[in-house]
């Protein structure tokens, strides 16, 4: 073909190119050597070259090996720290479609190598703080880089030099965790943590600072993004100083940011790290207990106590039905939403019976609460509830949440079952909200049934509302309303009768249906209680977005008032508009997800004919000023508040 495009190539040139010896070439300056150029149009040739030139051969490999050792040669010695090595961590390999070569996606599967890090999703805040002291560590995998380290990120922690740390954003986290871990997966690497790994994670704030699998074995999308990342600022230049040490030079200004799994310690004994002895597992009966003991007191690490319950869905098989009851009564209380949650139910399907009715019914609590009552499994619980209404003492029927009654006992005529027994049982029906709950949802979303219902029901309905309102309206004596206050107050941390007398704030909602007794706030991430007006608002969020919407924009609203037995937050009258503060209570501990109970709230109100605007708790805590909170707020008021907002 190059013949084709020009002269033919010359004996001299056929030469040239073709096959031969392998040649060697050593300095030499006693060597004098002429060189021809190829191209002598284009490089002159060389005239007296110190090389000399002679045919290269391979020793011969011992007697046994096939091979070249595919390693350092024994007797290496490795004179600075960050050598090339695969080695970092244990490792396998796997061949994937996704790797990109050239910055195109390449179409054929390519070699996928899979770290395994043994020393945890989220190492020991020790750990993080060593790394932080280090002078230099090595960064990236497998060609090291040298570098500094100057904050080390968790999920909800930035860990600082000198031991400060501030509060760290979980949803910015998340998303630089996705690029990064994307990044690498764009070039072939990829991190899987096995269940040993999730519990050899340090406790403490580091791992409150991270903490959620849904594909188990390998590390799922759900737990990735708990991935700690490292600040670091890279070398610009090495140097030996006047005591023969070595000196780095770092980037002035500029941190770039990397997985904290692929940085080092300069100088870390990596065949001592893989040499420790792993941490000795717990037995199952222990896990379940210290488990029940963090969720009694609605305390710890997050992360770690998302391990133990990952530890104890490892072994569900081997879980008892009394057991399976304590697991779900403790992520009840701990508002953690795990995704294998619906395997418990499907353990359970049969043994549902087996439970005492003060468990049933507790068990039944919990797994409304986790919003499970949607999923399949849940049926066999649905039924064996639904038939043993009749057997329940006046005790344990009373113990029924409304958010169970109405996630569970869904079918029509379950929920005439149950108005029937509440009617029976009127004398032991002492805390009237639940039902008053039920009698809305009813009498709003299941028209057909409330029309049927007997008119003994709908009097002993009728008579429970009156006497709610009533004593909502100031008919107690004022020593005994003073003291339910106060005792309320201690109990929830927030007073149940605003200024105007109503009650059943969202914070409320959350709080009264709950077998716990949290005030609501996010006790896992440990947050300092705010200060604000508790007989004016339900929460610090609430306060500040009606500050907002009548400082800012100018829009007149009532703060807590009163919707049946529930009480908005913000209501606009005139439009029927109601702006509900999403404090962190309404959502499963580090989860966007709404609880069931903020859900089923909302799907009251709009029933009730309200337009329902939510803001997020982690949204407005974004906003850093009143113009950006005043433009979030234009942006998610309806159409007829916005010519008000804009006369304003």
């Amino acid at each position: 073909e190059a013949e084709r495009g020009g002269e033919p190539l010359s004996e001299k040139e056929d030469r040239q190119n073709s096959f031969g010896p392998a040649y060697g070439f050593r300095y030499d300056r006693g060597a004098v050597s002429s060189v021809s150029s190829p191209m002598p149009h284009r490089f002159k040739s060389l005239l007296k070259c110190p090389v000399r030139m002679s045919v290269f051969k391979h020793p011969p490999l011992p007697m046994g090996m096939a091979h070249f050792i595919n390693n350092v040669l024994p007797g290496f010695k490795r004179n600075a720290s960050g050598f090339p090595t695969l080695h970092m961590h244990p490792l396998s390999c796997t061949f994937e479609t996704g790797v990109k070569v050239f910055q195109f996606e390449s179409r054929g599967k390519s070699l996928i190598v899979r770290l395994r890090p043994e020393t945890g999703l989220v190492p020991a805040p020790s750990e993080l703080q060593r790394l932080l002291r280090a002078p230099c560590a090595r960064v990236d995998y497998p060609f090291a880089h040298r570098g500094r380290v100057v904050a080390v990120h968790t999920a909800d922690v930035k860990y600082l030099q000198g031991g400060q740390t501030v509060q760290n954003n979980p949803r910015e986290h998340e998303a630089l965790v996705r690029q990064l871990t994307q990044d690498q997966r764009r070039k072939g690497l990829a991190l899987d943590f096995g269940p040993a790994a999730y519990l050899n994670s340090g406790a403490g704030d580091a791992a409150a600072g991270a903490g959620q699998g849904r594909r188990g074995g390998h590390s799922s999308a759900d737990e990735t993004w708990l991935l700690p990342l490292a600040e670091v600022k890279l070398a610009e230049a090495s140097y030996i100083d006047a005591e023969g040490r070595r000196q780095h030079s770092f980037q002035a200004s500029g941190s770039e940011l990397r997985l904290l799994h692929l940085v080092r310690e300069e100088g870390e004994d990596e065949e001592a790290l893989r040499g420790r002895r792993p941490p000795q597992r717990c037995s199952l009966s222990t896990t379940l207990r210290f488990l029940q003991a963090m969720a009694s007191v609605q305390a710890g690490p997050y992360t770690a106590l998302r391990h133990l319950m990952s530890r104890v869905l490892e072994s569900l098989q081997d879980l008892r039905p009394h057991q399976c009851f304590f697991l779900l009564q403790a992520m009840s209380r701990l508002r953690i939403k795990h995704p294998k949650s619906p395997l418990i139910l499907q353990h359970m399907s049969l043994a549902w019976r087996t439970l005492p009715p003060k468990k049933l019914v507790k068990a039944a609590n919990a797994v409304a609460k986790l919003d499970l009552g949607g999923h399949l499994w849940a049926k066999p619980l649905k039924l064996s509830l639904w038939r043993t209404l009749s057997q329940f003492s006046g005790k344990h029927f009373a113990n029924l949440k409304a958010i169970t009654v109405i996630e569970l006992l869904d079918d029509p005529e379950a929920l005439r079952a149950y108005l029937d027994r509440a009617e029976e049982l009127r004398g032991y029906v002492r805390y009237s909200r639940h039902l008053r709950m039920i009698e809305i949802h009813v009498h709003l979303l299941h028209p057909e049934l409330w029309e049927s219902l007997d008119d003994q029901v709908r009097l002993f309905l009728q008579q429970v509302r009156t006497a709610a309102e009533q004593s909502s309206e100031g008919d107690w004596p004022t020593a005994q309303r003073s003291t339910r206050g106060r005792r309320r107050q201690s109990r929830w941390g927030r007073s149940r009768v605003d200024s105007q007398g109503a009650n059943g704030s969202a914070s409320e909602d959350e709080a009264s249906d709950s077998d716990s007794n949290s005030d609501g706030s996010d006790n896992l991430g440990a947050r300092r209680k705010p200060v604000f007006d508790r007989q004016r608002f339900s929460s610090a969020l609430h306060e500040d977005i009606s500050r907002v919407l009548s400082g800012c924009l100018g829009i007149e609203h009532h703060n807590k008032l009163a919707a049946g037995p529930l009480t908005v937050d913000m209501c606009h009258v005139p439009t029927m508009t109601v702006v509900e503060a999403a404090a962190p209570w309404q959502f499963y501990a580090r989860s966007p997800q709404m609880t069931a109970l903020a859900r089923r709230r909302q799907e009251l109100l709009r029933a009730m004919g309200f337009k329902i605007v939510r803001v997020p708790y982690h949204r407005w805590e974004s906003l850093d000023t009143d113009d950006a909170k005043v433009e979030f707020l234009r942006g998610k008021l309806p159409a007829e508040l916005l010519p008000a907002v804009a006369a304003h």
